[in-house]
């Protein structure tokens, strides 16, 4: 049945409905080979994928790109189209009347959509429990039929086929069984109670080797590893030596390891965040040789991320002593190498060999920091994002202080430039130099940066420039008592309301009608401004200030392949916290007339608002807690539909370059609550955060106060938050720091691989600690 209007829920509900009409009719057909598979992929756009089938019917995701989410965000993507857009055509594909006036947000009406909300999440728990259950169920059916596995063909295909050493004691019988009924291999998996959850089969032929797709076929089974009961929470646990646990996925890779040691394997059927390790313990996680920032990699990554943020020690291991990043696991190093082979890198990778704290001598540190410095630029030069290589490659490394990691990125950065003008000399045809950027904490260290990547025999001899990035505020040092930019007012008043300060005050062309020349608008201090002189250069090397790598990267970067981070730079991309006060939002800003487009979007974010508003009225004080909001009927979707609405109230005034002072304080008065538009998306996007499946108990960007003014008590919103890396700086990137902590960088930069840590031996070094008083870099 139809309904009567438009509601987002509805139209969210109809496009997953008739999912596969809407994605051929926006992204295309899927590719044959993926048509009769639960997910669809697309040929052309980089990987797509949409979910047609299972629990996540609609779920859309591009590698290519990045976006991802729900039927609507694939008709954004597909169209190049932003949020109202997609509505609309969405309407206009369904049907949908509109509706015939503005809607009025009441509390009664607010109570029915919470009370509906929380009958459709306990309905949905109440289904996922009762299908857990009878999926356990029929795991222990399955289990109570099966036998011990010592002289049947799964023990063949273990001893054989996978090359697995037959163990003395004989194979766990709690956790390795034979299906005769099915003539296959069955791992049993445990929860914390011993009990049976989740069984994986893996089917086999009579003398032990698995089945090919005929037989699949044949047998009707979806494929040769067949998966019953809820596989999370639990795991395959296979006794051995007390001591660090190892954890792997997969039947064949843990009783490899499993064989290889001696130790403890619990065994993962699905990915590793399935499993919940004892506490206490610590845990070695073995990875495939996935290639990186694959899915698989990913997923792992967020396993062990998560096991460290429980308080859980976890140490990584990988097949091989080198990436392959084929998809080979631990069973193919056991087959190829020997389990002597797998014991040792196990035994390395707990022993923590990587980290050597105070084991190098200075001379060898150096060299060692070099060596890792390069392998970055190796790296680099791999690196293809024309050929679908995924998320840039990140690399951090460790590097003690006096070692001299800055010199080495100098050293490195001007050995690769060369090679670069070698490469581009010998190349036919025009190509743009490419350009090596470091950010560094200050401006003044930038300088000195500049001064010493100058002094290299290297540099000087390929006469390669450095240069240092200023800002707009910055003095201009080419003209002194000068700013860079000679007209800030104009720029603090763009900034202000959230413009492009190029456009609005520098400078903007403006196309013709057809056969009438362009209209070129631009500030009279142009052709004198030391920002825009600095934009014409095109440096080998440019330096800047950690706070520039979270704006937009400047035309002075030129064809930036590469971004050296020296020291630590997260701190520089927080907002409200440290030194900078957290911004101030009214609770009354949620309650405004608020007026879109149309009746429709005007009814829609009226109610997105009013939802908002009385959940958080409802909550006391301080950091906001995810149950209560959960409980108070907000949603991480809701949120995210709020906060795309909310930039829909962005308004533009047409700021002009060269505009007279009052013609542009007459403008800006139209786009004055652009400030308040930008806190609220703010708010929002820290709310989707918090109300996202994995996200926090408490908000730490979101806190609750009250202020007590002349006029009374008012309610209000702390927000702190975290800016992201800008598209134009997601290129590869070495972060170079001291005291590294991969935790507070991974937010930045996901994809973040610890390749070295570096100390030296410092016999004459003493450390000092002060304690019970803050004392600044200054003081000491």
């Amino acid at each position: 049945m139809r309904p009567g209007g438009d509601d987002l829920a509805e139209i969210k509900a109809l496009l997953t409905e008739r999912l596969e009409e809407v994605a051929e009719a926006t992204i295309g057909q899927p590719s044959a080979a993926s048509r009769r598979t639960k997910e669809w992929r697309f040929e052309g756009h980089g990987g797509a994928f949409l979910v047609v089938r299972g629990a996540k019917r609609g779920q859309f995701y591009s590698f290519a790109t990045s976006a991802g989410g729900g039927p609507l965000d694939l008709v954004m993507y597909a169209r190049s189209c932003g949020f109202a857009e997609a509505v609309r055509w969405a309407r206009q594909f369904l049907g949908l009347a509109n509706a015939a006036g503005p809607a009025v947000v009441d509390e009664t009406a607010h109570a029915e959509r919470q009370r509906k909300r929380a009958e459709a999440q306990r309905q949905a728990e109440a289904e996922k429990a009762a299908k857990d259950e009878s999926g356990a169920a029929y795991a222990r059916r399955v289990v109570a039929r099966t036998t011990e596995i010592a002289g049947t063909p799964a023990e063949q295909y273990l001893i054989e086929a996978r090359r697995i050493p037959a163990p003395p004691g004989g194979w766990p019988s709690d956790a390795v069984r034979y299906d005769p009924e099915r003539r296959a291999l069955v791992m049993v998996a445990r929860d914390a109670s011993g009990t049976v959850r989740a069984i994986q089969r893996v089917h086999l032929t009579a003398d032990g080797r698995k089945i090919d797709a005929a037989e699949i076929a044949a047998r009707e089974l979806p494929s040769v590893k067949v998966t019953n009961g809820p596989p999370k929470g639990a795991a395959v646990q296979l006794p051995g030596l007390p001591g660090p646990l190892v954890v792997a996925e997969g039947p064949e890779t843990g009783l490899s390891l499993w064989a290889a040691t001696g130790r403890e394997v619990w065994i993962a059927l699905g990915s590793l965040g399935h499993v919940t390790p004892p506490e206490g313990r610590q845990l070695v996680a073995c990875a495939d040789d996935d290639k990186r920032h694959s899915p698989a990699d990913r997923a792992l990554q967020r396993a062990v991320d998560q096991w460290r943020a429980d308080g859980f020690a976890v140490a990584l291991a990988m097949p091989w002593p080198e990436r392959r990043q084929d998809g080979s696991d631990f069973n193919d190093a056991l087959q190829a190498d020997g389990a002597a082979a797998v014991a040792a890198r196990i035994e390395q990778a707990i022993s923590g060999r990587v980290v050597r704290p105070g084991s190098l001598p200075l001379g060898r540190a150096r060299e060692a920091t070099r060596g890792a410095v390069a392998g970055f630029f190796e790296a680099v030069r791999i690196y293809d994002p024309e050929a679908g290589d995924g998320p840039p490659p990140v690399h951090a490394i460790k590097v003690g202080v006096g070692i001299g990691k800055s010199a080495a990125a100098r050293a490195e950065m001007a050995l690769e430039l060369v090679r670069m003008r070698r490469e581009a000399a010998a190349r036919i045809g025009k190509a743009k130099p490419e350009t090596i950027v470091m950010a560094v904490p200050t401006h003044a260290l930038g300088r000195e940066q500049v001064d010493a990547f100058h002094a290299l025999p290297a540099v000087k001899e390929a006469g390669l420039r450095a240069a240092m990035y200023q800002g707009r505020t910055r003095p201009d040092p080419d003209a002194p008592g000068e700013t860079m930019c000679r007209n800030l007012a104009a720029v603090n008043d763009a900034f202000a309301a959230g413009l492009d300060v190029q456009k609005s005050c520098c400078r903007r062309v403006v196309r013709g009608r057809e056969g009438e020349p362009a209209t070129v608008y631009q500030c009279p201090f142009f052709e004198t401004c030391g920002y825009q002189a600095q934009m014409a250069r095109r440096p080998d090397v440019l330096f800047t200030a950690h706070q520039s790598i979270f704006t937009a990267r400047p035309k002075m970067a030129g064809n930036a392949v590469a971004l050296v981070v020296d020291e630590g730079a997260w701190k520089a991309g927080l907002i409200g916290a440290g030194e900078k006060k957290p911004k101030t939002l009214s609770l009354d800003s949620l309650a405004g007339a608020v007026t879109l487009r149309n009746m429709d979007e005007t009814r829609a974010i009226r109610e997105l608002y009013g939802d908002a508003l009385a959940a958080l009225r409802s909550q006391p004080d301080g950091p906001l807690s995810r149950a209560a909001m959960l409980a108070a009927g907000m949603t991480a979707d809701m949120a995210h539909d709020a906060e795309l609405r909310t930039w829909d109230r962005k308004v533009d005034p047409n700021l002009r370059p060269g505009m007279p002072e009052a013609d542009r304080k007459a403008a800006l008065r139209a786009a004055a609550n652009n400030a308040t538009v930008a806190r609220l998306a703010a708010l929002f996007r820290a709310l989707r955060a918090l109300l996202a499946e994995d996200g926090p108990e408490h908000s730490g960007w979101i806190n609750l106060a009250t202020e007590h003014t002349d006029a009374g008590a008012v309610r209000t919103v702390l927000l702190r938050g975290r800016q992201d890396i800008p598209k134009g700086w997601q290129i590869p990137t070495l972060l170079l720091d001291a005291v590294l902590d991969v935790n507070l960088v991974r937010p930045y930069w996901p994809q973040v691989q610890v390749t070295a840590e570096i100390e030296a031996d410092a016999p004459h070094a003493r450390i000092r600690q002060l304690i019970g008083s803050d004392v600044s870099a200054r003081s000491v």
